[in-house]
């Protein structure tokens, strides 16, 4: 015999059917060059003797055969034959695994990118419609066929709760337990970082609420489209009863982390919840990408061969979940076919199963399959995605002074009404500045036009609305804090012509405090302020308005969650007194810093007087306080939109959708083979110092390229151990790549670095996942750096943003090596080349710091303190009404405290459902705490222990004014106070 010229392959396919009653494998043979018409096809080894004659055409054909199910490992010979002419090769024909495979149909809630988000919401509202038809249309299906919808979203449940009628209400409901509909609880698909304590503890409550009314199970939570999540979401989770969590990591401009699929992931406090994250290959539309959503035999082909990945050790189980969102898009609807694909798959093939499901009923088949398996990380994952937080600097910072007045706001109005039960608690202005403020601090600014068609009315309109959720929510917020203000001051007795400081904080404080007068009440004469015991307290005039004249002192011992009263009376002479500041042109000088100005108007030192140590690093290459404008050389990547174009690739997608997608839009951009130009003011204005009694300060005026106007002030404290820096800024726009930042390069040797997030704390590189963003970090309230014996506090209030040790723009990093104690503010961009405005501009930006120092061993309390105090500054409000007979005492009160510092008050609002109030305690310090909340308001009836969500775990004993409690390390803890 000759030897045939062709080329053949033999393997084992994950396929089974049943012949008979006997389990049957599909074995794959594939020959290429062949130019017969048929062949004798042979395979046989110890087990196995086959042979079937096949027909060919010309090319390269594939042909499948079916054996019993291959056991082990088995060494065949396999043996092509025409006439006298054969071909031999040894295979190894291998056991293939059992696989389930279960579909979780969903839509991915992109509020933007699509369309406007008032006609998301819409639509969200009529694909339940759908779904009920299709529910009903699949009733009589096998039960794995049965059309299934899991709603990822709270909003988009939400959005269309309200049109349905009674009985599709009722309808809904019922397929909800009968699990043919899921409801997940997070509110958005994209948790951001960037929300504050509360707003990450309530993005939960909106659905949990309704659950609770109608006795629905929750089990799993779903985000998508993501590469990060705020840390504290596993605890905020787990402590609400919810198991599961389903991420969906999109590789574009970012990475997945490099962990196995499935993990435990763990928050600091010990509380885990079980994570699957999609493949990061097909981000969010694995199933869609395999055919599930248009055609069965495409998914007959498909299928097996993706399979085939996870058949080695790297994946040691035979369970898989593909999730399915319609048209492989974002706000896509349902698409019934499923059910159809499912049901004639199943009928045909006994492996894989493939199951119709729900995002829960996945999750705990995995669990049951291998929990004590599947590996655990206690680490936090930094997204790569908050640098469009960068595109977008107005808004952010409107959400950052948002998340603070909103807090501060609902505090004073739970205090106002446990005294005052006449007393219209604002509770649906506040829910809908809570909801407003979770959408504008989400990651979707933009169409995805809205770099390629900046002008196109998709990009405006839909920018507008997303815009309008920030200012929505910051004009409500301040109406909330006005109602409660108001009715706070005819609470406290007091005289005409006073001023109150509340203190919305859970310790004593002291701080500067700025307070407007009206000019009809001071008319023609100046205001000396004393405190309860009759002292003068050192007053300093900032500057008139229209209505009033605004001032400055220092508020002492301003009592935990409570308010200290000062009283004014007028003079026809100012007091003169007297500064504890020396300063001229170059240098401001307290009892705590010396401050020297280099001339380009940055700062060449700041010295601690105390600690005797200098905070400036001279040898960084850019001076501390220096902006810097960049810019790439020759621009950004071009990025097509074009329909057809678009078409055609997506119809090009074999196994894996995100290749398809970099096809369209660039992996990464700036990358390491992007230039940029970086250039700092060459001229600066001296504008002066001022000398005052409560603070001094120094300013500078410049400008660079696109940035007209630059002012910095730096204010230096007569009693207060504190540096403040203000940037106000006017700002060109343009569409050219751009970026801006702010320098802060600190003298620090052997150093450490912590950051603050909410509920959680972050050592960038050792403490987070492999693989997740170390290029950029978002910031909550302050960063430490210390080492054994110092530390230094910097605070940033309106741009979150930061790079450490270098500029990492463009580098990607898998490692973040931090050699320097360097911080870069992130303050504007316009890197992306989709999802955000193609620019930003205008007048009057603001960007404030504040940076501290402390001698001694580190102390993360210490950190804390100065950042909550300098992003939630005393509040001083004047009224000339007098009550001499109200309430509340004329000097100070407080509603209550915690008698150990590391435990602090983040949260105090009404209950939900009306019975009692709610309060949130957070450890810090990372220590077991015994403490006591001392209560010093009306007496306590009862306290329950309650979970995130306010459903009671069980009850504490307590005093009227006492409750003793227990807190492990990092622990959030709920009680439901009733008096």
């Amino acid at each position: 015999m000759s030897k045939l010229n062709i080329n053949f392959h033999v393997e084992s396919s994950v396929l089974f059917k049943y012949i008979g009653k006997k389990l049957h494998q599909r074995i794959d043979l594939t020959i290429s060059n062949s130019q017969m018409d048929e062949l004798i096809f042979l395979l046989q080894g110890d087990d196995i003797n086959y042979k079937e004659k096949i027909s060919l055409s010309k090319g390269s054909a594939l042909h499948h055969i079916f054996l019993p199910e291959i056991e082990k490992p088995e060494r065949c010979t396999a043996t092509l034959q025409s006439g006298n002419n054969r071909v031999n090769k040894e295979v190894i024909l291998l056991p293939r695994k059992k696989w389930e495979v279960y579909l979780i149909h969903f839509s991915h809630t992109d509020t933007g990118y699509t369309d406007l988000p008032s006609r998301i919401a819409r639509n969200h509202g009529r694909f339940l419609c759908d779904v009920l038809n299709y529910c009903r249309e699949t009733d009589n299906y096998p039960n794995d066929a049965k059309f299934r919808w899991t709603i990822e979203t709270g909003y988009q449940f939400l959005n269309g709760w309200e049109r349905f009628s009674s009985e599709e209400q009722k309808e809904i409901i019922d397929r909800m337990k009968e699990e043919r509909i899921e409801i997940t609880p997070i509110y958005l698909a994209h948790t951001s970082e960037l929300y504050d304590y509360e707003i990450l503890a309530r993005t939960t409550i909106f659905i949990t609420e309704f659950c609770r009314l109608h006795n629905i199970p929750l089990k799993s939570a779903m985000n998508t489209d993501i590469t990060g999540l705020p840390w504290a979401l596993v605890q905020i989770l787990a402590r609400s009863g919810i198991r599961y969590l389903s991420t969906a990591v999109n590789a574009t401009r970012g990475r997945a982390p490099n962990v196995p699929r499935p993990f435990y992931w763990e928050s600091e406090d010990g509380s885990r919840v079980l994570v699957w994250n999609s493949d990061p290959k097909n981000a969010y539309i694995e199933g869609s990408t395999l055919g599930f959503t248009t055609d069965y035999e495409v998914v007959l082909d498909k299928l097996p061969r993706y399979l085939k990945r996870f058949e080695g050790d790297n994946f040691p189980y035979d369970i898989i979940g593909l999730r399915t969102a319609g048209a492989n898009a974002d706000n896509a609807n349902p698409v019934r076919e499923i059910s159809d694909i499912v049901k004639k798959w199943n009928e045909k093939w006994a492996y894989p199963q493939v199951k119709f499901s729900t995002n829960g009923r996945f999750m705990e088949a995995l669990e049951k399959r291998g929990a004590q398996n599947f590996p655990v990380y206690q680490k936090a994952w930094p997204d790569y995605w908050i640098d469009t937080f960068g595109t977008v600097a107005r808004e952010v910072s409107i959400c950052r002074l948002t998340h603070e007045d909103i807090s501060s706001g609902e505090k004073t109005s739970t205090i106002v009404s446990l005294y005052d039960k006449r007393f219209h608690y604002p509770k649906e202005e506040i829910n809908e500045t809570y909801k407003n403020i979770t959408l504008a601090d989400e990651l979707d600014w933009c169409a995805a036009e809205g770099v390629e068609n900046p002008d196109s009315l998709q990009s405006k309109g839909q920018f507008y609305e997303q815009a309008a959720f920030a200012y929505r929510a910051a004009i409500t917020a301040k109406e909330v804090q006005y109602l409660g203000k108001e009715r706070l001051l005819s609470l406290i007795k007091s005289k005409k012509g006073s001023v109150i400081v509340f203190n919305a904080l859970s310790w004593e404080r002291t701080d500067v405090v700025c307070v407007e007068i009206p000019k009809s009440y001071l008319g023609t004469k100046h205001p000396v302020i004393y405190d309860s015991n009759g002292n003068v307290v050192p007053t300093q005039q900032i500057k008139e308005t229209f209505e009033g004249v605004e001032f400055t002192f220092m508020a002492k011992d301003v009592p935990p969650l409570g308010y200290r009263v000062y009283s004014v009376e007028l003079l026809d002479k100012p007091i003169e007194y007297q500064s504890g500041i020396k300063s001229n042109s170059q240098v401001l000088e307290s009892n705590f810093y010396k401050i020297r100005f280099n001339r380009d108007g940055t700062i060449e030192s700041i010295f601690d007087k105390e600690a005797k140590r200098e905070l400036v690093n001279k040898n960084e290459k850019y001076g501390f306080n220096q902006l810097i404008y960049e810019e790439t050389i020759g621009g950004r990547t071009p990025v097509s939109l074009d329909l057809e174009k678009y078409e055609q690739i997506w119809r090009s997608i074999d196994l894996d959708f995100i290749e398809s997608v970099h096809r369209i839009f660039p992996e990464r951009f700036p990358d390491r083979n992007t230039k940029f130009n970086r250039i700092c003011p060459i001229s600066i204005k001296h504008q002066g110092a001022i000398n005052g009694q409560v603070y001094s300060s120094i300013s500078n005026r410049t400008s660079l390229n696109n940035i007209s106007r630059a002012d910095r002030k730096v204010i230096l404290y007569n009693n207060l151990k504190r540096i403040d820096f203000i940037l106000d800024l006017d700002k060109r726009e343009t569409r050219n790549v751009e970026a801006v930042y702010v320098v802060f390069p600190f003298a620090m040797d052997d150093f450490q670095i912590e950051m603050e997030n909410a509920y959680s704390f972050l050592v960038p590189e050792k403490g987070q996942l492999p693989n997740t963003c170390r290029d950029w970090y978002l910031v909550q309230k302050w960063i430490r750096l210390f080492n054994n014996n110092f530390s230094i506090f910097w605070s940033p209030i309106e741009a979150p943003l930061v790079q450490l040790s270098e500029i990492q723009t463009g580098r990607w990093l898998h490692n973040l090596d931090l050699k320097k104690s360097t911080i870069y503010s992130w303050l504007f961009n316009n890197y992306w080349w989709t999802n955000t405005p193609a620019s930003q501009g205008g007048w009057n930006y603001r960007f404030r710091y504040s940076i501290s120092s402390s001698e001694g061993p580190p102390a993360r309390l210490d950190a804390f303190r100065y950042g909550w105090d300098h992003h939630s500054p005393l509040k001083a409000w004047f009224s000339n009404s007098g009550h001499p007979d109200a309430i509340l005492p004329e000097d100070s009160c407080s509603l209550c405290e915690v008698n150990v510092q590391n435990v602090i008050i983040t949260a105090l609002k009404k209950a939900e459902d009306g019975d009692g109030i709610i309060l949130r305690l957070f450890e810090v310090g990372g220590k077991a705490a015994d403490t006591t909340l001392l209560w010093k308001g009306p007496a306590i009836q009862k306290v329950f222990l309650a979970n995130p969500v306010e459903k009671n775990i069980s009850s504490i004993n307590s005093e009227r004014d006492k409750v003793s409690l227990h807190l492990e390390p990092y622990s959030i803890m709920t009680l439901r106070i009733i008096t």
